[in-house]
């Protein structure tokens, strides 16, 4: 870790929490699509109980209905019956088709086999209940209504033909065919087995013996006739009677087989809605635990990406402050004038890089300050070699000056010899002689002197080589003194 860089240390701290976080995402994503699986299975569920309470509640109808229309016939239940019998087949259609459980199928499938057994049932107790009304209220009512004129006509001719007993007899036939009317009605109604056999019993025996005493009493073809013609009539109505009481039997039977239907059937609904709720009731812990467990999952990888980046902050903060300490340490020193201060780099990011440069600028300046103190010895030789030559120069201008005066003690000499010589004709070659000689020495000290003017004049020449020298190193000087400058405001700006 000490060899990468700093911002590659954060890239990479970065793309472990990115991809924690991109990892949590997924986990997520995958959490919640099977939740949503989950709740579209128990939405699914929940629709499917919906429409098997509906499914309860059209049989609930259509039973009540059934029940209605038996007792009426009134075609209102009718349609209430098939309207609530339609909607029940297309529920249970929609179940089948979205229903892939095989449990569930096959309740599903009871419960269709149920309604169509009910309503075979209940399409032959309709019939059977159809019939017994064709006979009781229209086949009956019509031999009936021929019974009833034949007695009305037997009595009108016994009252014709004065016969008081024939007329009772008539009369009671006609009282007794009522009563048995009335015990068909009643039987019909109620399906009690008393009232049959009270009908049965007018007609088996109380009517057949009013017609035999009636026969017996006969004054007239025609009275024999109408009895013949009442008989035929009250024998086709116990016929009719007997058929409804064979339907109303039969109908017993289909009535228990209904109600037995109809009880398997609820039943059977029952147990399919009991089916979807024991499905909704087991996924639901399954939901829970999805949901619970995508959820820890989350915040473990959250938590876990977190403390991720919490320590590639803290190991990067830590890189970079200790990195600017160090180099805070350094630049203290620098400013305190040390050049010796040790520079530790111990890895290769963008603080190692930094000190690396510090370290190569120290050395710079130790370099040059070196140079600088060279050229201060330099410089220092160079001012006594000057000094020297100053005091060279100074003792030859001594000399010269000497030099001058002789020449001028010379001057002055030759000038007295002159006058010496106006004075004295006769000391003249003497002084002429000594003056040449005095010239001579004078013109030797000329020469001399001119030859100490050249030495010193090479000696100034030389002085100012040096003095010139002395600037080229003192403008080096003010350059160096300008990069150490530079290199501190650096150092500062570091």
């Amino acid at each position: 870790m000490r060899h990468l860089s700093i911002a590659l240390k954060i890239k990479l701290g970065y793309a472990i929490c990115l991809l924690f976080f991109v990892i949590s995402g997924f986990v997520s994503y995958k959490g919640i699509q099977t939740l949503s699986n989950g709740f579209s299975q128990y939405s699914e569920l929940s629709q499917k109980a919906t429409l098997s309470s509906n499914i309860q509640v059209h049989f609930l109808q259509m039973r009540l209905a059934s029940e209605r229309y038996l007792e009426s016939l009134d075609e209102q239940y009718e349609t209430n019956y098939q309207s609530s019998k339609l909607a029940i087949d297309e529920l249970l259609n929609n179940l089948i088709q979205s229903t892939t459980k095989t449990d569930s199928l096959a309740s599903l499938q009871l419960v269709q086999d149920s309604v169509a057994a009910f309503d075979v049932a209940y399409g032959s107790m309709k019939q059977s209940e159809l019939l017994i009304d064709q006979l009781v209220n229209v086949e009956m009512v019509k031999r009936e209504t021929n019974a009833l004129k034949a007695a009305q006509s037997l009595l009108y001719e016994s009252y014709n033909n004065n016969d008081p007993n024939a007329s009772l007899y008539a009369g009671m036939l006609m009282e007794n065919f009522l009563a048995a009317k009335i015990t068909v009605l009643s039987y019909s109604n109620n399906n009690d087995l008393k009232t049959y056999e009270a009908g049965k019993d007018i007609f088996e025996y109380a009517l057949p013996g009013i017609e035999g005493d009636i026969e017996s009493l006969k004054s007239s073809p025609y009275q024999s006739e109408l009895i013949e013609d009442f008989s035929n009539q009250r024998e086709a109505y116990a016929k009719g009677f007997e058929q409804v009481h064979q339907q109303m039997i039969e109908n017993t039977q289909r009535t228990a087989t209904l109600a037995s239907i109809g009880d398997s059937l609820a039943i059977a609904v029952a147990d399919a809605q009991s089916i979807l709720e024991q499905q909704k009731q087991a996924l639901t812990p399954v939901l829970q635990a999805s949901e619970k467990r995508s959820v820890q999952i989350i915040f473990l990888l959250t938590g876990v990406a977190l403390v991720i980046g919490m320590t590639s902050a803290v190991l990067v903060t830590r890189s970079i402050t200790k990195g600017i300490a160090q180099v805070k340490q350094i630049t203290n020193e620098l400013s305190q004038g040390n050049l010796n201060v040790e520079v530790n780099i111990e890895s290769k990011n963008e603080i190692g890089e930094l000190l690396t440069n510090m370290e190569i600028t120290i050395e710079s300046l130790r370099d040059i300050v070196g140079q600088v103190n060279r050229s201060s010895v330099r410089i220092g030789e160079m001012s006594e070699s000057l000094n020297q030559v100053t005091n060279n120069s100074s003792t030859n201008a001594t000399q010269l000056n000497s030099e001058m005066i002789n020449i001028s003690s010379a001057v002055d000499q030759l000038a007295s010899s002159t006058s010496e010589i106006a004075a004295s004709a006769n000391h003249a070659s003497q002084v002429a002689n000594q003056a040449t000689e005095n010239v001579a020495m004078g013109l030797k000290e000329v020469d001399k002197t001119l030859h100490e003017i050249g030495s010193a004049d090479e000696s100034m020449q030389v002085s100012s080589q040096k003095v010139t020298d002395l600037h080229k190193e003192s403008m080096n000087i003010g350059a160096i003194l300008e990069v150490i400058k530079g290199v501190s405001e650096q150092t500062n700006l570091l």
